[in-house]
């Protein structure tokens, strides 16, 4: 897969490759993508600033991706902050308090593989697992 990325995005820098613009690039579960992916979707966006993407970085299960979000924004030269959803409207507070450890305990082993980010607040409360 890689190969073929590479190829596409030499191809798109080249100007060889002829394609329908992508207006506007909407992305869920980005974690999932390598950075040579993102690059070649961004490259081919006609309008950078219609370039939306969206994900957690604790949630990555493509194996060899280590995404980050602080990454990302080296394609957008900085310029865009990434904003955090903080409260979770799915899961109660019980089970997030020991999510929000287990994320806690993550980051401090492994500093540079997780983006730091604020706990999640669950909408209700509810029993710790």
């Amino acid at each position: 897969m890689c190969d073929v990325v590479f190829h596409l995005f030499t191809q798109v820098r080249q100007g060889e490759v002829r394609h329908s613009p992508l207006h506007r690039v909407i992305i869920d579960e980005v974690q999932d993508l390598t950075m040579a992916e993102l690059a070649l979707l961004h490259d081919a966006a006609t309008d950078k600033d219609g370039f939306f993407v969206c994900g957690d970085t604790a949630q990555t299960i493509t194996r060899g991706v280590g995404f980050r979000f602080t990454d990302v924004r080296l394609l957008f030269d900085g310029r865009p902050k990434p904003a955090q959803l903080i409260t979770n409207y799915r899961t109660h507070s019980g089970i997030l308090t020991a999510a929000n450890a287990l994320v806690s305990l993550l980051t401090k082993l492994f500093p540079t593989t997780l983006d730091r980010l604020n706990d999640e607040r669950g909408h209700f409360l509810g029993p710790p697992p």
